[in-house]
């Protein structure tokens, strides 16, 4: 409950109701901001090394342990502890590579090496899209201390980091080992892709995945019978708004973002689509779309173009942003699919939400959740759940896996609550979870900010104006018959 739900005539709706903690004392990701933050250890790190920063004022570091796990791909593949050297408060030290760490750099390079032999077209972009190899140190404590518990993680540190170059004989190998196409049984052909007219528009057949049309663009995707995505991918630039867009139940502040939306039409603004085509081109269909958003203070034009293939989907978006809609919520697409796809797994900063200005208590790495675990209850319902530097982002069941593949990192949300029944509502309680899974693919979305009471969100923050591009690869796979990636 917030000012006026007691019948009171002078009041401040939620205003300041979402803090860094819940009602309940439970901490906000903002409270987990707020540490990483302020936290007394900081590191670098060089090829010879970590280095350690003491900014304690007073206490040096003997009650911590340093742990370490490496990551390859955004999965461990090995850890470890190293002992730290005496550091004063204030000061710094460096702590050197030891043989479990190269030991660890070696089999991790084994294992790339292994993988990038990988035949199917799935693996393939499954490891194109991964993130690297990085070092995740954190800092330990070794008894209780400060308030602490023993075991306590008060501060960590992510880093890049090179593996041994591989080796030219298993390099070529594994080149020679891949496949180009996939192959129409014993017959050893190309699948061939077959397209037909329906009563409610166009279907595309290819192998196990069907793909059907009507005038406005895609309405469903299925694969080996089971239904995948019921509508998308459709052009987002516009979210369910942030305290610190301002509060929605407030009039007359148009010093603040949600007013200037407001003004400029953004929540009612209607969907064109002035072309679809669909043409075979060989093994694969394509279809283009173009059309445009109209706003009350112009057009946002976009340009999307789908390529099927045999369980692989290339999809390309353009997007081109008037300078009157410079400050938009959002900018990419949103997909809707079945209702059953509540496994999610992510490669990029998490586990908990992050934004574009708000993100340094993320680690990149592969987080595993359901997609009703990512809706975040806030006092007064809005737009939650974000996670930015994403590779990659998979929906999936026992049976079927539905997994995007960015070209470059992106901005992505798994919902059973989408923007429209946000909006309006003014209390959890008026909401309810919808049987389909958003998942949205963002170019950006606008920063979080200190607006609610303080500076905007910074220009670098916000989306500008211009062309921008969203590209990804629509991976679908069938977990009863595939061997893992």
């Amino acid at each position: 409950a917030y000012g006026g739900d007691f019948g009171e005539d002078i009041h401040d709706l939620n205003f300041v109701c979402d803090g860094l903690c819940w009602p309940d004392r439970a901490p906000h990701s903002s409270l987990i901001e707020l540490k990483k933050v302020l936290e007394p250890i900081r590191t670098k790190w060089d090829r010879r090394g970590l280095i350690v920063h003491n900014k304690f004022t007073y206490s040096t570091l003997d009650h911590f342990a340093c742990r370490w796990t490496l990551l390859v791909g955004g999965e461990p593949a090995g850890s470890g502890t190293w002992r730290l050297p005496d550091v004063a408060p204030g000061t710094g030290a460096r702590i050197p590579i030891d043989e479990a760490f190269r030991q660890a750099r070696q089999t991790a390079r084994d294992i790339a090496e292994k993988n990038s032999a990988a035949s199917s077209s799935a693996s393939r972009h499954h490891l194109q899209t991964g993130a690297g190899a990085s070092v995740l140190v954190e800092f330990v404590t070794t008894r209780e201390s400060h308030g602490l518990a023993k075991g306590t993680c008060l501060a960590w540190g992510q880093h890049s980091v090179e593996l041994p170059k591989a080796s030219k004989n298993l390099s070529q190998t594994g080149k020679a080992g891949r496949d180009t196409e996939p192959k129409n049984g014993s017959l050893g052909e190309p699948l061939r892709p077959a397209i037909e007219t329906i009563s409610q528009g166009t279907r595309v057949t290819h192998g196990d995945l069907r793909c059907e049309f009507d005038d406005q663009g895609l309405t469903s995707i299925h694969f080996g019978g089971r239904p995948i995505a019921l509508g998308g991918p459709e052009p987002n630039f516009w979210r369910a708004p942030m305290d610190n867009d301002g509060i929605k139940g407030w009039t007359g502040r148009q010093f603040k973002a949600l007013d200037r939306w407001k003004d400029q039409g953004i929540f009612e603004a209607a969907h064109h689509v002035d072309q679809f085509t669909i043409r075979k081109q060989r093994d694969q269909v394509i279809c283009l779309t173009k059309g445009h958003l109209a706003s009350k203070v112009g057009k946002l034009r976009y340009r999307t173009e789908m390529i099927i293939g045999d369980a692989v989907i290339r999809l390309s978006h353009r997007f081109d942003v008037p300078k009157a809609l410079r400050d938009l919520p959002r900018l990419g697409v949103r997909w809707r699919l079945a209702e059953d796809l509540e496994d999610l797994e992510w490669l990029g900063d998490g586990p908990h939400e992050t934004y574009i200005d708000r993100r340094a208590s993320g680690q990149m790495r592969i987080h595993r959740s359901t997609v009703s675990e990512q809706y975040v209850p806030y006092i007064l319902p809005q737009e939650h759940g974000n996670h930015t530097g994403v590779r990659w982002l998979s929906c999936g069941n026992a049976a079927t896996q539905a997994s995007f593949h960015a070209a470059q990192p992106i901005e992505a949300s798994a919902s059973r609550y989408p923007q429209e029944q946000l909006l309006p509502a003014f209390h959890t309680y008026e909401l309810s979870p919808t049987s389909s899974v958003y998942v949205c693919l963002d170019v950006m979305q606008r920063g979080v900010g200190g607006a609610s009471c303080g500076p905007d969100t910074l220009p670098q923050y916000q989306i500008g104006h211009g062309a921008f591009d969203l590209t990804y690869v629509l991976l679908i796979k069938d977990r009863l018959a595939s061997p893992p990636y």
